[in-house]
């Protein structure tokens, strides 16, 4: 399994992607809308993805609020 972190200056950029079996068809179930309705409910984006034989990956995309403090 591969995790990347990126900050960004308006966003976190969140990849995970793992190296299994994967998957013909992704079905969301309590794991994968409790995740898609959290990162959704901030504002932010997020993505599953799979083929089979190459494994399952998640793209999470969060905002960042700017505080200015000037």
């Amino acid at each position: 399994m591969k995790l990347y972190l990126n900050f960004q200056r308006i966003d976190i950029r969140l990849y995970i992607i793992d190296d299994g079996t994967g998957c013909d068809k992704i079905v969301p179930d309590f794991g994968l809308k409790g995740m898609k309705e959290k990162i959704n409910s901030i504002g932010g984006n997020i993505e599953f993805s799979s083929l089979p034989g190459n494994g399952f990956s998640v793209k999470a995309y969060i905002p960042v609020e700017v505080i200015n403090y000037d």
